[in-house]
């Protein structure tokens, strides 16, 4: 596996309201919103521009749901992602979330990374965390 090289590409989250979520994620965390999101999808890329890191939102049946080994209504649960902030920006990014209405909690000592975290739960029960060195 070491010749393998590997990163992330998309993070894919099930939500209630695409359109609401798709707001919440490019205002209060800056993710540039690709096309424009429909009642049922929504495409953001993260980090800089022409950045191969991407959210998607969806509501409803995710593809290849229907192969999970859990029973319906139980294949998909919430996530929880971790996101890189500078510390310089680290505040501001805290802010930006509280002015949605979403309680930040932290800092978080983080001894095996040697960083610090904030946590906070988004409007669907996803948790995420803001993570600074």
């Amino acid at each position: 596996m070491a010749d393998i090289q590997m990163s992330l590409a998309d993070l894919v989250l099930r939500v209630k309201d695409v359109k609401r979520a798709a707001s919440f994620y490019r205002h209060a965390l800056g993710f540039v919103v690709q096309g424009e999101p429909t009642d049922e999808q929504a495409w953001l890329q993260i980090g800089e521009p022409g950045a191969a890191q991407h959210l998607a939102l969806y509501k409803g049946e995710l593809p290849y749901e229907i192969y999970s080994p859990n029973p319906e209504g139980k294949r998909w649960g919430a996530v929880h992602f971790t996101l890189s902030v500078p510390a310089k920006q680290l505040e501001a990014a805290i802010r930006q979330v509280r002015l949605h209405g979403i309680e930040v909690r932290g800092p978080q000592q983080l001894a095996e990374t040697d960083s610090v975290a904030f946590y906070f739960y988004d409007f669907d029960g996803n948790l995420v965390a803001l993570r600074s060195r």
